[in-house]
């Protein structure tokens, strides 16, 4: 591996360390969301620079369910895709169960 890779990775860990620390905001919802519970992307900004951005699944399972919408599916072909592709029942671990 040479020297810009390993700083290139470097910078990579440091980043999702830090991301770690924070509970994210989504981009499009602005929700406070655990990060279990959506997707860090790279998406491209105004200028074209390409920046991290953490969505929720909502505002995923949307955007994907719109992209089968365009594509002819029907209702319940596209719930049951996004819910085999992007499931909302998974638990939230900043929140303890009461047993």
């Amino acid at each position: 591996m040479n020297v810009l890779a390993a700083a290139q990775l470097n910078m990579v860990f440091a980043a999702q360390s830090l991301f770690r620390e924070t509970m994210p905001t989504c981009s499009e919802c602005e929700a406070d969301e655990c990060e279990s519970r959506g997707r860090w992307l790279i998406l491209p900004d105004e200028h074209n620079n390409l920046e991290w951005s953490f969505q929720c699944l909502a505002c995923i399972r949307a955007w994907r369910g719109r992209a089968l919408v365009r594509q002819g599916l029907s209702q319940d072909k596209i719930l049951a895709q996004l819910n085999q592709e992007y499931p909302l029942d998974l638990p939230d671990p900043h929140h303890e169960k009461n047993s």
